[in-house]
């Protein structure tokens, strides 16, 4: 076990169980193979392999890692019993896949990067909270992948959340992420209603709210055009709109 100590939270103990076969090859710099690495963080399966070779002025990576099956109520479940007691207090089925790749230079200056690749998945599950009500479905799939002189695409294939006070759905795609001037094609909706989130809130705390707030936007846009003097050249359509809305404090 090792401790993690933050002023917000306190320390907490984190169990960390891990075996591989690690080697250092004879070679004309200094390297690591790593093979059968399977451990566990926080009830978090991880799986490992590859090779890493240190350059002065850069890393030659060979590496992948992944989590399988992962039930977030097992995280969740350890986490209760530290210093999230109360924060926590909701159930979920929900399981996370991931898994991620890098192979080719990493420069320490940044401008050279190794060939990646990255995957999300979580498929569609409950999350339910008795204590206020909640009860909501979610999900996702996410990928990355390029580098090695090819631009770093983001691809959401489905980002959403589903519940009676809050629905969000995304997808879309992020074009050369780490370039100077990122694409971002979206297409994503979400919509609130304040009467619900309303119930949600500890009695005595003053704050009542009705109505709700729904907006849509689909689209293209810069990273550099998300600024109210370039936002006009946004190739974007979308709305905002409200049948009644009210905040009282």
């Amino acid at each position: 076990r090792t401790g993690v100590s933050m002023p917000a939270i306190g320390r907490m103990m984190v169990p960390i169980e891990a075996s591989a076969k690690v080697s250092f090859p004879k070679d004309s710099v200094p390297a690591i193979n790593i093979s059968k690495f399977e451990g566990s963080v926080a009830s978090i399966p991880v799986t490992a392999s590859g090779s890493v070779r240190y350059f002065p002025d850069s890393l030659a990576l060979d590496v992948r890692a992944a989590v399988d099956g992962c039930r977030i109520e097992d995280v969740l479940a350890y986490l209760r019993r530290s210093t999230f007691r109360d924060a926590l207090n909701f159930k979920t089925d929900a399981v996370l896949n991931a898994e991620a790749s890098a192979k080719g230079s990493f420069a320490f200056d940044g401008n050279v990067l190794p060939e990646i690749g990255f995957r999300l998945n979580v498929p569609d599950a409950m999350l339910v909270n008795p204590k206020i009500g909640m009860n909501a479905r979610a999900g996702s799939e996410i990928s990355a992948s390029g580098g090695n002189g090819k631009p770093v695409d983001v691809d959401v294939r489905s980002l959403y959340f589903n519940g009676e006070a809050i629905y969000m759905a995304l997808k879309g795609k992020a074009l050369d992420i780490a370039g100077k001037d990122p694409l971002f094609d979206i297409d994503g909706r979400i919509a609130t209603s304040l009467d619900t989130i309303a119930t949600y809130l500890p009695e005595g705390l003053g704050i009542a709210m009705e109505g709700g707030i729904e907006a849509e936007a689909k689209g293209r846009i810069r990273l550099s055009q998300i600024d109210p003097y370039r936002f006009y050249g946004a190739n974007l359509t979308g709305f905002l709109r409200s049948d009644r809305l009210k905040v009282a404090m």
